[in-house]
């Protein structure tokens, strides 16, 4: 069986590929707008595999989508936490700075490309796969609470962390009548002289 730590980690994986793969198309799309002149360029720096991995994006996306929402859903019969919207936007901004850096070296060094121009696209992709991992981990997060609610209507209300019920005071007096047919409330034994 797959624990749920694991199954986070390689859906938030998913969540950088899809969002590695649009970052690095609009890199390409900003340093290049004319479809000629970046098909060229795509060719040439070692990207021309780039239009079938991206076939693959809508799909993967999906079922990233339909995780997030399951996620949320389930978490409302148990007491796991939220993921963090902070914690999961730098996770993406990590795994896709990085992955993307790697990837334009990669492709070049693969290709035989020159690393010349490799400064202006990172000056321009770093900043785009950051924004991306932002609006991704915002995703993540609406995917999240969304999934929360649904499981709400389909299981009833969430039951809450458990917290300590507070005690019921009950002020309770024991009354005794003594030889002199007075009442006075009952304390501990008095000694009689």
């Amino acid at each position: 069986m797959i624990q749920m730590g694991k199954l986070r980690a390689v859906a938030l994986l998913a969540v950088a590929s899809v969002g590695s793969m649009v970052g690095h198309s609009l890199t390409y799309l900003k340093l290049a707008p004319s479809h000629g002149v970046r098909t060229a360029l795509l060719g040439i720096t070692g990207h021309s595999y780039l239009d079938k991995i991206l076939a693959f994006g809508p799909a993967l996306a999906l079922m990233t989508a339909l995780y997030w929402m399951a996620s949320g859903a389930l978490r409302t019969q148990t007491r796991f936490r939220q993921p963090s919207l902070i914690g999961t936007a730098v996770a993406l901004a990590l795994i896709q700075t990085i992955g993307f850096a790697g990837q334009e070296v990669l492709e070049r060094l693969l290709s035989g490309a020159p690393l010349h121009d490799l400064g202006s696209v990172l000056l321009l992709g770093i900043p785009l796969q950051l924004i991306v991992a932002v609006l991704g981990a915002l995703l993540v997060s609406a995917l999240h609470k969304a999934g929360r609610k649904l499981g709400a209507l389909l299981h009833g209300p969430q039951a809450g962390p458990a917290t300590p019920a507070r005690p019921v005071v009950h002020s309770i007096s024991f009354v005794s009548a003594v030889p002199n047919g007075a009442l006075r409330s009952r304390g501990p034994p008095a000694l009689s002289s």
